[in-house]
């Protein structure tokens, strides 16, 4: 094997008037496996956030929140030929935005094939310390649509993450595995039906080969938009105590006015189990845990409508960003309390 030789490469730009920008890089003519990403951005009112993608393809992990100063140690591959974007949104105008590549780099076709998982915002915002999200996304299929989605390595994890929901009509998902990333030596299959809009199916499954894909079917004479979470999952090991950076929000009390409805975001995204409560004194109330689509969009995952508080209950929640919303039934204001607290996996700390 031929070593490789330490290189380091920075790049910057000038974010518009909307806070948006992109750095593009691509090997010169050598093959980089990458071992270091840095994001910096020198005025940060606002706090960008940003995307690595590779070849016009997400990046694995390359989704970060907190793009003024973020750092990832995911390995990654560039050869020759490859182009790296990194698209900024959100951040303040006319601020320099910088992108450093460090890692190893390979004459064209050495490089070693040695991509781990991981990503930016892994130990402040994901309860998988070595597992990702592949795709989330919303697909529409027409009457009698498909969509099938790329091969996705399934690491050294031993499950597959999945969140489906049809949203007006009958679909299935079939999810498949490989023996190879090209997806030409299939194994076996795992299939999920959805029988009615608003239904879903949120867990992990067993990985039953080294790559993995899904494909959609709506076999019907109405087709229906599909909200997918795919990725590696490992199962649950309920952590013995928490720390405080895993407490997701807490509001002790919050005051609502008598016939409101107040929406409290946790500003983070969690993919793991999720233990929450919420309650108002009232008589009449509604305090629901939902999770935001990119336009915005809640799904409800959990709800309570008690009279007196209950305990706190235990969820698997997807990697979006997570909502309280409540609402007081009663005609005058009474006192709102909730409480979201993350449980890491085993060793996630």
């Amino acid at each position: 094997m031929v070593d490789g030789v330490p290189f380091t490469r920075p790049y910057q730009t000038v974010l518009d008037g909307s806070g948006a920008g992109q750095i593009t890089a691509t090997p010169p003519a050598v093959d980089w496996l990458i071992t270091g990403t840095q994001l910096e951005v020198g005025s940060h009112a606002h706090e960008p956030t940003a995307q690595l993608s590779r070849n016009g393809r997400p990046l694995p992990g390359g989704q970060s929140y907190h793009a003024s100063n973020d750092q990832s140690s995911a390995r990654y591959l560039l050869t020759y030929g490859d182009v790296l974007t990194c698209d900024w949104a959100d951040g303040d105008a006319g601020a320099i935005a910088r992108l450093v590549l460090t890692g190893m780099q390979y004459p064209p076709g050495q490089a070693p094939p040695d991509e781990t998982a991981g990503g930016f915002d892994i130990p402040q915002t994901a309860s998988l310390a070595h597992e990702l999200i592949h795709m989330n996304e919303i697909i529409s299929l027409g009457a009698n649509g498909n969509f099938s989605s790329d091969i996705f390595p399934v690491f050294d994890t031993p499950g597959t993450r999945i969140f489906f929901i049809s949203q007006s009509n009958f679909c299935q998902m079939d999810v498949r595995y490989f023996l190879d990333p090209a997806g030409l030596i299939p194994i076996t299959r795992n299939s999920i039906v959805i029988g009615a809009a608003g239904s879903f199916f949120d867990g992990v499954l067993p990985a039953r080969g080294p790559y993995v894909g899904i494909d959609l079917s709506a076999p019907t004479a109405v087709g229906t938009d599909v909200q997918v979470e795919l990725g590696n999952g490992r199962g649950v090991g309920m952590a013995q105590g928490l720390p405080t950076g895993n407490v997701l929000m807490s509001k002790d009390p919050v005051v609502i006015n008598g016939g409101a409805t107040n929406n409290f975001d946790t500003g983070q995204i969690w993919l793991g189990w999720l233990s929450w409560l919420g309650f108002i004194e009232a008589t009449v109330f509604d305090v629901r845990l939902q999770a935001l689509d990119v336009d915005g969009n809640a799904t409800t995952l959990d709800m309570n409508s008690q009279v007196s508080p209950v305990a706190p209950r235990l969820l698997f929640v997807p990697a979006m960003p997570l909502r309280v919303r409540a609402h007081n039934g009663d005609g005058v204001a009474r006192n709102f309390r909730a409480f979201l607290t993350a449980h890491p996996l085993s060793g996630d700390f």
